[in-house]
């Protein structure tokens, strides 16, 4: 393998370990909203249209590469077909309905789960885009690959057992993350933390006791788990219809990432608009985003990304690291094929796990986190299997030198 193709590779992980580490930064911040209280940012679905922002920002990249490199002289293979009018970025439609939805409930399921088992359960997708690949690109999996799709299943059923049993994120556990306020005179919210602080309309009493903590956390995190895994499934078509794409039209992958982002963004901005009024609940509950009750209040958004520089600072990051991620993973789906890119999309769960820990995202007991990291060292193993990494190699090596 050439090192441009290692670069890329590198790339695709760096910069998607990072796009997940902002998005849970900004959800980690709290910021006064619309209603002055002071609330975790929990607004996922703006988060999605950010994220479409990031990539129709390629678009602006590509005509300007374009204009300063006048023509490619490169000219594609025979029977592929030159990709350079722009209107047939309607092709591109598709794959950018499925980035909406699945990017919509991945968002949404990391407001209720942590990073690392966010990254951990998207290695479901190699599972999926196996199945695509054998149902629609008509191609044969070899026993092995077979093999390391059931592994995987095995170890996301671990990881969710872990996460059953890990303690719920309530505030006398992280009572320390308050040394110098006055707890009595603040009120701070989030739907799946249950941490309600201060006497006011929707505040609850300061406890010290585990006791007092409510238990939604593990199934919150199961819901969100469950969200996550089906945000996989919409993924892999999109991965294998994009393969299809690339393999058909000679497309530079810059142009390709845009025309999705650019979809993307005029679907998920003409969404917000209902969404904005769509009553769904109580304020702070599970499918209310906002102290409106509102499906996505994107007003109360911005007020909160108004009031934290620190906030904004991460939302901004977010859009930057997911136009160069999807820009990789473009490249990478063109220059090898849609399984190695999930191969690598795997590969960044390691550097998300460090900083999950790292950073105290997630409460542990000695028994969760050993079955954590045990589904975690299955998942890879599936990984290797399927990608006839390490295993299968040193076992055939064995056995010819037996002979």
């Amino acid at each position: 393998m050439s090192s441009l193709f290692v670069g890329i590779a590198c790339m695709q992980v760096l910069t998607g370990s990072l796009n997940t580490i902002f998005v849970k930064l900004a959800d980690e911040e709290r910021s006064v909203d619309s209603e002055d209280y002071n609330s975790w940012f929990n607004h996922p679905f703006l988060q999605a249209a950010s994220m479409f922002l990031g990539e129709m920002c390629c678009m602006l990249v590509y005509f300007a590469y374009s204009a300063i490199k006048k023509a490619d002289v490169e000219e594609p293979a025979e029977g592929v077909i030159k990709f350079r009018n722009p209107r047939h970025g309607y092709l591109f439609i598709i794959p950018a309905m499925c980035d909406m939805v699945a990017t919509s409930l991945m968002y949404v399921g990391l407001t209720m789960t942590s990073a690392s088992s966010f990254q951990i359960f998207r290695g479901s997708l190699i599972i999926f885009t196996g199945l695509l690949t054998v149902v629609w690109l008509r191609k044969r999996l070899e026993w092995f690959r077979w093999l390391g799709m059931f592994v995987i299943l095995c170890g996301l059923a671990i990881t969710g057992v872990g996460d059953l049993s890990t303690p719920a994120e309530c505030l006398s556990t992280n009572i320390t993350d308050f040394p110098s306020q006055n707890l009595t005179s603040l009120e701070y919210f989030h739907p799946n933390r249950h941490i309600n602080v201060g006497t006011g309309t929707f505040g609850a009493t300061l406890t010290t006791d585990d006791e007092e903590c409510t238990d939604g956390g593990a199934g919150a995190g199961l819901l969100g788990n469950v969200l996550i895994v089906g945000a996989q499934v919409v993924m892999a078509f999109q991965g294998v219809y994009e393969e299809k794409i690339l393999v058909n039209y000679d497309v530079n992958p810059l142009l390709a990432v845009g025309w999705e982002g650019f979809f993307g963004f005029s679907m998920m901005s003409i969404l917000l608009v209902p969404f904005g009024y769509w009553k769904v609940g109580d304020p702070w509950t599970t499918w209310s985003h906002g102290p409106h009750g509102y499906f996505e209040d994107t007003i109360d958004a911005f007020t909160q990304l108004g009031n934290n520089n620190r906030l904004l600072a991460w939302f901004i990051c977010t859009i930057f690291s997911i136009g160069f991620f999807n820009f990789a993973g473009m490249l990478v789906t063109k220059k090898m094929s849609a399984t190695t890119r999930t191969v690598l999309d795997s590969v960044r769960t390691v550097v998300v796990w460090v900083c999950s820990i790292t950073l105290g995202w997630e409460l542990f007991t000695p028994q969760s986190l050993a079955v954590k990291v045990v589904g975690f060292l299955v998942v890879v193993s599936g990984v290797f299997l399927f990608n006839n990494i390490l295993f299968v190699p040193v076992a055939r090596k064995c056995l010819n030198k037996d002979k």
